[in-house]
């Protein structure tokens, strides 16, 4: 197997063991890039540095120093996270000269224990989008299929993995930015429960929802990125105390356990989907596993109040990008309200303004606040029902996505991008950890399932995940 085809964890091993060294690593990947990197996976390949800092983890490897649980590995990051000297655009050319002077705290981290980052992937702009159609830049494709779309907004690094340019990176997933994606592309998507991973560092888009995830080619590259980031950020007062993955979770017994799907979100779903579906759900029970159905009718409510709740915050998280300190700034004319209006007409997209415009109403208008009350009570009915439901069960399972990868060049309404977070949507709501694992494929195209849990039983969701990856070959056409 060559280098460009390992996993992380087995990178680390072969670097840990003197079989290959973090400069002969870095440089495959990076000519991965340049030569294959057909998709518009990436925005920026910080070769000098990612060269440098290989160099320095061989020298620290040759003094018999300890060397962290990422060493030689190299990661690619979102756009819309920051690391010291890089450009940061979020997919927006109101940002496309920013370069950031600090890292995030999970780069803080990534870099402590040795990790390398390669790179910035592209995105839909600001995180706004399901399709990878929204950035400023290039729309990114389906390394599957290149007429097909990757998924959104973290198309870009589910992408990169995919096409086997990086092991591992980070995404944002907001109402399903890191599982839609992965689910589309093949690959595993991992978006912990809110606060678990420090959002300091993270270009706001919906605050009470945005959270930090991971996408990789194995359940274990994601446990071992996870363990690595995870927990309480002084710097972030929504980071939460968590707990890391067991290092023994592979040998966790499930048989026993008891999962449950919700009626409801399989009715959004086409018939092949189910089918498929189904079919894994024999697989689950043939691990010893109970699996149950519930109705849930609120869910029904739980695509517009998140639409509310994060449009809301949208459009108070952007009100920064104004022309005056940071970023794209207009000034032909010398009053305050042309050079604002002027920016942002240049600098945001058609999704992003659309989400202001949306955001604002409900926040100023007397009709509008009413609407976004009443989604955020939606939103605290499905987390108290999500809790109980999980409080009382190992886990939830579900088809990620409805369908498969669409095409890009697909004619689509607003409203039939927006319900393709259907199924992700109220695991965000919920606050919950959600994963999206390959289950087969419909078409040629990959098909994820969900499996969500509470955050005490992660192990449970990993191990669970490694099982369905381990037989899921039996579904692939």
């Amino acid at each position: 197997m060559g280098i460009g085809l390992k996993s992380a964890l087995d990178i680390n091993e072969s670097f840990i063991k003197g079989e290959v060294s973090a400069e002969e690593v870095v440089k495959v990947y990076i000519k991965r890039i340049y030569e294959e990197d057909k998709y518009g996976a990436f925005l920026y390949v910080d070769e000098k540095k990612a060269i440098s800092k290989a160099k320095l983890l061989d020298e620290k490897r040759k003094r018999g120093e300890k060397t962290g649980r990422l060493a030689a590995v190299p990661i690619a990051v979102k756009d819309n996270i920051a690391v010291k000297d890089m450009p940061m655009t979020c997919g927006s050319k109101i940002l496309k000269d920013y370069i950031s002077p600090y890292d995030a705290s999970i780069i803080e981290k990534i870099k402590m224990e040795d990790g390398i980052i390669i790179g910035k992937t592209n995105m839909d702009e600001f995180a706004m989008g399901s399709s990878g159609e929204y950035s400023a830049f290039e729309i990114i494709k389906n390394p599957r299929n290149m007429e097909k779309s990757p998924g959104g907004s973290s198309g870009g690094s589910a992408a990169a993995v995919a096409a086997d340019l990086v092991p591992l990176a980070l995404g944002t997933d907001t109402g399903g930015s890191v599982r839609q994606p992965s689910a589309f592309c093949g690959v595993v998507g991992f978006k912990p429960g809110y606060g678990q991973i420090s959002r300091y560092g993270l270009a706001g888009f919906s605050s009470s929802l945005d959270t930090v995830g991971i996408v990789s080619k194995k359940i274990q590259d994601a446990v071992l990125l996870y363990n690595s980031v995870y927990g309480k950020d002084l710097k972030d007062d929504t980071s939460v105390e968590s707990r890391s993955v067991s290092e023994n979770f592979l040998n966790m017994k499930i048989n026993g356990g008891r999962i449950f799907y919700i009626r409801e979100m399989l009715q959004v779903c086409n018939e092949d989907v189910l089918k498929l579906f189904f079919k894994n759900l024999e697989l689950i029970r043939s691990f010893g596993i109970e699996v149950k159905e519930v109705s849930l009718p609120l869910l029904q409510y739980s695509l517009p109040a998140y639409l509310a709740v994060s449009s809301a915050e949208a459009s108070s998280n952007l009100a920064r990008y104004d022309g005056i300190r940071y970023g794209m700034s207009i000034r032909s004319d010398s009053d305050l309200y042309s050079i604002y209006k002027k920016s942002r007409s240049v600098g945001l997209g058609k999704e992003v303004k659309k989400r202001i415009i949306l955001g604002s109403y409900l926040l100023w208008d007397k009709e509008g606040k009413k609407l976004y009350e009443r989604a955020l009570k939606v939103r605290e009915d499905i987390k108290e029902a999500f809790y109980t439901l999980l409080k009382e069960n190992s886990g939830m399972i579900s088809p990620c996505t409805s369908d498969i990868a669409f095409g890009l060049k697909e004619k689509r309404q607003a409203l039939e991008m927006y319900n393709m977070d259907r199924l992700t949507v109220p695991v965000s709501l919920a606050g919950v950890p959600g994963i999206s694992v390959p289950c087969g494929t419909i078409n040629g195209m990959p098909l994820g399932i969900q499996i969500i849990t509470a955050e005490k039983n992660l192990d449970f969701m990993f191990r669970l995940g490694l099982e369905i990856e381990k037989n899921v070959v039996m579904y692939y056409e």
